[in-house]
């Protein structure tokens, strides 16, 4: 596709949590490839829910641009989704924002919160670009501060403003590094998508469910074991990008094995790494730990070698209208968070 225009935009919330947000500002600047620019606009939107009260605030760090009342006048989301849709669709148009991440989540539930369709679009994130090729990690405002891009005429959160700061500092980034525009389009590491978002979503509320089932063989010994090979006390510690169906594996295995899994200090500890790799520290008293392989130890205890494959995944299916997802990402947590419920 041949790029034509460049659509930089930025999105404002009344109130947000990681499932659910209440948009009331779309902003957006749409240029040609030489930065002329042909529309700027910001879309109002009654979020139809209370306000964090910070976003008025004199001294506030993320103050809005409007009056409570100027957004409560306006229409309400589904009443300006077409004109987003087509804003965020525009033909041969390279979509740009700034830590596009959260704006995606906003748009996906907004559009869950009204039962509308997720608008599917791609769109390059500056912050991304300036992280992985000029070394700059720092928010919109620190960004445009290093790379000297004079914003003192716009207005912060306001998102027109933000919008065509956003498109300055894509401006100043381009020019700096001599690339040309219209090849943002295939620096793929900087583009996030809806498509992708909503991917991870599933993962995330996958990975959420088997915690949960993997929960049920904590704190127990199995009545019926197939053998008493790893009888002790074992926790597991979880990398934060593990494979969670090895992880499930793992604990049924010990489980069946006639192992007691704990979630508290002082077990043995087994390392579930994410390239596939698991250790054992056995804990012998000794000051410094030793890792040993979790393959070394299944045939110490006279058992096969663990292949994922051989102990089979027999993860129940989730029920996604019955699941209600943890907030947290760990075992302890979600234990806690069960708990609390009843």
């Amino acid at each position: 596709m041949a790029l034509e225009k460049l659509v930089f935009f930025d999105i404002e919330c009344a109130k947000r949590t990681r499932d659910y947000s209440a948009i009331c500002s779309f902003g957006y600047v749409i240029t040609d490839l030489k930065f002329n620019v042909l529309e700027s606009r910001d879309i109002l939107i009654n979020p139809e829910a209370g306000f964090n009260k910070k976003l008025f605030w004199e001294d506030s760090d993320c103050r809005l641009g409007y009056s409570k009342n100027e957004f409560k006048r306006q229409p309400n989301f589904p009443k300006q989704y077409e004109i987003i849709k087509k804003i965020l669709l525009t033909p041969k148009a390279l979509v740009v924002g700034f830590a596009v991440a959260h704006d995606i989540d906003y748009l996906l539930n907004t559009c869950k919160r009204y039962d509308l369709a997720s608008i599917r679009f791609e769109t390059f994130d500056i912050r991304s670009f300036l992280k992985t090729y000029m070394g700059i990690s720092a928010s919109l405002e620190g960004s445009l501060s290093q790379m000297g891009v004079d914003v003192s005429d716009l207005t912060w959160h306001k998102s027109c403003d933000d919008a065509m700061a956003t498109m300055r500092l894509f401006k100043a980034c381009f020019e700096k590094t001599q690339k040309k525009a219209n090849s943002a389009a295939g620096m793929h590491d900087c583009i996030e998508s809806v498509k992708t978002a909503c991917f991870e979503r599933r993962l995330r509320v996958y990975r959420k469910h088997v915690l949960v089932k993997m929960l049920d063989y904590y704190g127990k010994i199995c009545e019926r074991p197939k053998s008493n090979k790893l009888e002790g006390s074992f926790r597991f510690i979880i990398s934060a990008e593990y494979d969670i169906d090895r992880c499930f594996a793992l604990t049924k295995l010990f489980y069946e094995n006639g192992a007691k899994l704990c979630l508290e200090n002082g077990s043995d500890v087994i390392v579930v790494y994410p390239d596939g790799e698991t250790f054992i520290n056995p804990d012998d008293g000794a000051p410094q730990r030793k890792n040993v392989h979790l393959n070394e130890l299944l045939k110490d205890r006279g058992l096969d070698s663990f292949s994922l494959e051989k102990q089979g995944r027999n993860i129940p299916d989730i029920d996604t209208k019955k699941f209600i997802e943890p907030k947290s990402s760990s075992l302890r947590g979600i234990k806690a968070e069960l708990a609390a419920r009843h």
